[in-house]
């Protein structure tokens, strides 16, 4: 380092002395030194051995600083997911390393699960299923069979249309064999509907202007349906509505037609090892949804064991206040696009004042939105959920964001992990909309494509409110952690931004008057700011934060900063550190403020040191007509400039810096002046000073240029 820094000072060796004799004309007796020397209140340490007790900053306080994350804890994993290991933390998988396999028909490879095997009850030995019961009233349809029959296990229906549905009271079963079934399923309330198995009952639905396939007629008891296949009906799977109950056992429903399963108006469906895949759009281009829950009174869905893939438009639609959907082990992939609408794919959307609790949920594949929550009094928990591989939409290449938040929603997240995702992983924006985030994995996002190149983490904006605790946003983006917009609020705590090299990136950036309060925080790996602020009444509170290890950006081998804050941004810290960065440490630049204490700058290079070069920097703290308070703090081998204080050309600002109790070694120059007549006093009181090239002393160095953003 000493040979690159004095070689600076020699290839600048003239300048610097015209710029020190300037200093004995223009500064007269305002304290300023004019021979490297220290004013009164200073200290030369006459060597580097460090500041005395005095003036040592206190280290921040991260309990989990060593080991590089956060005690982000997505372990144990649910009962059948597999550990992931390798990456940062480790995570959760539903599925064996090479992903769901490709099943015969019949059978689907659920979540959790080691591969595939039947829907339902696999299929036996005889024609109707081994658990139909041996005892009170049971009719039977047999493909094939005799005309004429009465439903008796000797003389059995051939056809559905020959079962008299509006006359079954409740406790009666139907039991259908195998073999493939013109016709549709009007249950009344209690009744049981049971096929051979769903590879080999199947249901085709009726072209008769009948609107669903399967539906219940009446209030009661739930009625059943089990071990069958709905395929290619010309209209709807199963419709329930008007408080009227349907529970779905060991079912697929494939290619229906508008929706697979709704479920309107009051109605409860419960639905247990169920496969929907394929959902048509009524009309080419519009929407084929899988699962569609809405209407008032609030409909209510749980399902367990769910696979839904190959929808269109929307794999999940849930809307209206009262509605409620729970999910657990469930599966929502590859919803393809509604030509007509964006070209967008929902995973599932959730709105109006729906309600989601999802629990062992992958959301995979999907099409410009993973999951989508939006508006007032709409409400999402999640708990163990994978969001990944949120494809950009078809029309015009954008999205692809995991997680969606607008319109006054709320989200609760636990466990939660988003991977390779596009443009943004979590948005949340709008008055009113809540994200709170715990134990959560982001990483791996990417551009959606060259028109949309910024990719974002985590994005907060618009008046909305955010909090994350145990939060990990790693690998590929360009900002990790953004938060826009009066009203817009964040709070951080035990967080984790970690670059990896490429693109610009930054690690956090609040702007235009949104809130900020971190603790515990480490930025590593970012190539342009760790942490940047921008705008009058931008506020940040940070407590705790280490920004480390700047890559050089991939265009000029410039490098990284630490903390910049702009335009009457301001930030209050206390027990931050910077180290090995390639630009500055702290710069408060244009109006914007840092009110720090407890303080530790170790290395910060030049990024260039050929006369070429535009921006070298090397700076610890700079002021660039900039308000700088500082008590306790240390810099080490920030390679120009300990501490710059510039005033901004073609401006009138004048920089404010106070410094108080603090140690500076192993510069160029301990404190650079480049604002004529400033109060060295003001930067002096308890400064200690190790082996720099000077300790005070007029510079004209490179001046970083605001950022605007």
């Amino acid at each position: 380092m000493w040979t690159r820094r004095w070689s600076f000072i020699v290839t600048r060796l003239a300048y610097l002395i015209f710029i020190c004799l300037f200093a004995l004309s223009a500064c007269g007796d305002d304290g300023a030194p004019s021979d490297g020397g220290v004013p009164d209140g200073a200290t030369d340490g006459g060597g580097d051995a460090g500041p005395d007790g005095g003036t040592t900053p206190a280290p921040p306080d991260i309990p989990w600083l060593a080991d590089g994350v956060p005690p982000v804890t997505l372990t144990p994993c649910p009962e059948g997911w597999r550990e992931v290991t390798g990456g940062h933390v480790t995570e959760c998988d539903p599925y064996p390393e090479g992903g769901p396999a490709t099943c015969a028909a019949g059978e689907a490879h659920f979540p959790g699960e080691p591969g595939c095997r039947p829907v339902g009850d696999a299929c036996p030995t005889g024609d109707y299923a081994e658990r139909v019961p041996s005892s009170g009233t049971v009719l039977y349809v047999k493909a094939g069979a005799a005309a004429g029959g009465d439903g008796t296990i000797a003389t059995p229906y051939a056809e559905l249309t020959e079962v008299s549905w509006s006359t079954l009271s409740a406790g009666t079963t139907v039991a259908i064999s195998r073999g493939t079934y013109e016709g549709t399923l009007p249950l009344r309330a209690g009744v049981r509907v049971i096929g051979a198995c769903a590879a080999e009952t199947i249901l085709s639905g009726t072209s008769l202007p009948i609107p669903q396939v399967v539906t219940v007629t009446n209030l009661g008891d739930a009625a059943s349906v089990e071990n069958l296949t709905i395929s290619d009906p010309p209209q709807v799977g199963a419709l329930v509505e008007g408080g009227r109950r349907l529970a779905l056992d060991g079912v697929i429903v494939e290619r229906a037609l508008g929706r697979g399963v709704g479920v309107l108006d009051g109605g409860e469906v419960s639905i247990s090892d169920v496969v929907i895949r394929g959902t048509r759009a009524l009309v080419p281009g519009e929407f084929g949804v899988a699962l569609s829950v809405g209407g008032a009174p609030g409909p209510q869905i749980e399902a367990t064991r769910f696979v839904i893939e190959g929808s269109h438009g929307n794999s999940i639609y849930a809307s209206g206040r009262g509605t409620q959907v729970t999910l657990s082990d469930t599966v929502i992939r590859d919803t393809q696009p509604a030509t007509a609408f964006n070209g967008e794919g929902t995973g599932a959307e959730v709105r109006e004042g729906a309600r989601l609790v999802a629990s062992r949920v992958l959301f995979s594949g999907n099409l410009g939105l993973g999951l989508l929550c939006f508006g007032e009094g709409t409400s999402v928990a999640l708990t163990d959920v994978v969001i990944q591989e949120t494809r950009p939409r078809e029309s015009d290449g954008t999205f692809g964001t995991g997680l969606n938040i607008e319109g006054g929603a709320s989200v609760e997240a636990t466990r939660l992990v988003l991977r390779a995702n596009h443009e943004t992983a979590a948005f949340v924006g709008d008055v009113g909309s809540e994200l709170t985030l715990e134990d959560t994995v982001i990483r791996e996002t990417a551009p959606s494509s060259a028109m949309e190149p910024t990719v974002i983490g985590l994005d907060v904006r618009g008046g909305a409110h955010m909090s994350g605790t145990r939060l990990l946003v790693a690998d590929g983006h360009h900002i990790g952690v953004f938060v826009k917009g009066d009203g817009t609020e964040a709070t951080l705590a035990d967080v984790a931004s970690m670059g990896n090299g490429t693109g610009f990136a930054r690690g956090v950036i609040v702007r235009d008057r949104a809130q900020l309060a971190a603790s515990r925080i480490l930025v590593t790996g970012e190539n342009t700011q760790g942490i940047a602020l921008f705008g009058a009444g931008t506020q940040a509170t940070m407590s705790d934060v280490v920004v480390e290890n700047s890559e050089p950006r991939p265009l000029g081998d410039l490098g990284g900063a630490g903390f910049h804050v702009e335009d009457g941004a301001r930030l209050e810290g206390a027990r931050l550190r910077t180290e090995g960065l390639r630009a500055y440490g702290f710069l408060a630049i244009e109006g914007g403020g840092l009110d720090l204490s407890d303080v530790t700058v170790s290395g910060v290079e030049a990024a260039c040191v050929d006369t070429s070069c535009t921006e070298p920097f090397g700076y610890g703290i700079a002021s660039v007509s900039g308000t700088v308070d500082v008590t306790r703090f240390e810099i080490r081998d920030a390679e120009t400039c300990g501490v710059l204080v510039a005033q901004a050309p073609a401006t009138p600002a004048v920089p404010l810096v106070d410094l108080m109790s603090g140690f500076i070694s192993g510069s160029m120059t301990g404190i650079g002046l480049q604002a004529e007549g400033y109060d060295v006093d003001r930067l002096t009181n308890g400064v200690e000073f190790g082996a720099n090239g000077e300790d005070i002393a007029m510079t004209m160095h490179p001046l970083p240029a605001p950022l605007d953003g």
